[in-house]
């Protein structure tokens, strides 16, 4: 429980809504803080309302979250927050499937993590290859910093698919992938090519979109 305390011991109180930066809030029923609790959180990432309810039940009390522990939470909270087309992910399907391409750099963070939490009743299968082909059947596929110097080759041959492409590879996003994990004032944050998603039939939640940065592809042979 170790991310949930971290950020309990920081924000302690009973409200249940989050308030963004500009004022808006966002309830999430069962959470506890005081308003205003944006500024004084230390695990600060602006999805911080969602990865509050992920947390890797293995971890000791004591150790605050490592940074692939959190991206691992913020995998989890993707498939809570982003729908597929029903020929994809029917509503009979019994997995979720997110697959890591290249080198794993969560370790054993990702089975901390999820463990045997579920989506929508779905439980979620965790996949591994260095091979884009053996993955295309995810629904979520993380794509290593491994693979950053074919990230075109797996992207275009991804086209087609509904899958939910995730990396923290700079300048994901507008390489073409659809989410991009990055660091800003040690804080880590998201974007979202919500063009790229629309294409892939994938439909991504306006609270999510709300939390995001949104970034286009920038075209080939632009710096």
């Amino acid at each position: 429980m170790a991310i949930l305390k971290t950020l309990r011991s920081e924000v302690p109180g009973s409200h249940h809504s989050f308030e963004r930066p500009g004022g808006s809030m966002l309830k999430i029923p069962g959470l506890r803080h005081p308003p205003g609790c944006w500024d004084r959180l230390k695990l600060v990432t602006p999805m911080v309302c969602l990865l509050a309810m992920t947390v890797p039940q293995a971890a000791a009390q004591s150790t605050p979250p490592t940074e692939y522990e959190v991206k691992a939470a913020y995998l989890y909270n993707f498939a809570k927050f982003v729908e597929w087309p029903k020929a994809v992910l029917p509503d009979a399907s019994q997995e979720i499937v997110i697959g890591v391409l290249g080198e794993d750099p969560f370790g054993k963070d990702l089975e901390t993590v999820i463990g045997d939490k579920t989506v929508g009743g779905k439980k979620i299968v965790i996949e591994r290859s260095k091979k884009v082909d053996e993955l295309k059947s995810s629904h979520i596929l993380f794509v290593s910093s491994s693979e950053k110097d074919r990230i075109s080759e797996i992207l275009e041959s991804l086209q087609g698919c509904s899958t939910l492409t995730v990396g923290d590879i700079e300048g994901f996003g507008e390489s073409g992938g659809m989410i991009g994990l990055y660091l800003a004032d040690k804080k880590i944050r998201f974007e979202v090519n919500n063009d790229v998603v629309k294409k892939a039939q994938l439909d991504v939640s306006s609270k999510l979109l709300k939390l995001a940065r949104i970034v286009k592809t920038k075209p080939k042979g632009k710096e």
